[in-house]
């Protein structure tokens, strides 16, 4: 038997017509070692990533912007999305953020989203435009209520279909994914209604 310097050990197998050696843990399965896990984040990083994008069509990667390593998971990106609102201080690290972005990116691929919005705020779409330096592609409105309510039944916004919070998530899923936004028209309930409905 002889140990590694990993944790596992190698003892030669009783069985020789199979194996040479056997590679089992010291201390079972379970004990990982976080400091090794962490210097391999990188690695762990780029499998589950690839992974991902091997089973989904679309794969969305919400990421924070103060760590450089995991930038690197942006690189097969086809769109990048600062997200800010309409206060300053978020005004302002979207647009260093959106600046480092453009600079290893591309200008192309970068956009800007802007959340909670309020058409009555001080800062407007274009103030925000002109800071950042980048386009606003999608506005998320403020509606403090209704996230609430969903966050408290536990029941996604999107899944409710009259008001302007959950149209705006919807608007943005057929964006992400290229497919056409569908409006179905109403129909009188008459007789008159259902003949000319099956004419169509």
């Amino acid at each position: 038997m002889r140990n590694l310097e990993n944790g596992l050990t190698v003892e030669t197998a009783k069985d020789n017509r199979k194996w040479d050696h056997v590679v089992i843990p010291s201390q079972g399965w379970f004990d990982f070692e976080l400091r090794e896990t962490w210097c391999s984040r990188d690695l762990i990083f780029m499998l589950v990533k690839r992974d991902f994008v091997s089973v989904y069509k679309q794969t969305i990667l919400d990421l924070p912007q103060s760590d450089g390593v995991i930038l690197d998971a942006l690189d097969d990106l086809t769109g990048i999305y600062v997200v800010a609102n309409q206060e300053l201080a978020t005004v302002k690290s979207a647009s260093r953020a959106a600046a480092m972005l453009r600079e290893r990116y591309g200008r192309e691929r970068v956009t800007l989203i802007l959340s909670r919005t309020d058409r009555h705020n001080e800062i407007g779409r274009e103030d925000v435009e002109k800071a950042v330096g980048v386009q606003v592609t999608h506005m998320f409105p403020s509606d403090y209520r209704v996230a609430l309510q969903a966050l408290n039944k536990g029941r996604p916004v999107a899944l409710d279909n009259h008001n302007e919070l959950s149209a705006s998530f919807k608007r943005f899923a057929h964006r992400l994914t290229g497919t056409r936004v569908e409006h179905h028209s109403k129909t009188s309930s008459g007789l008159f209604g259902r003949l000319a409905h099956l004419r169509s």
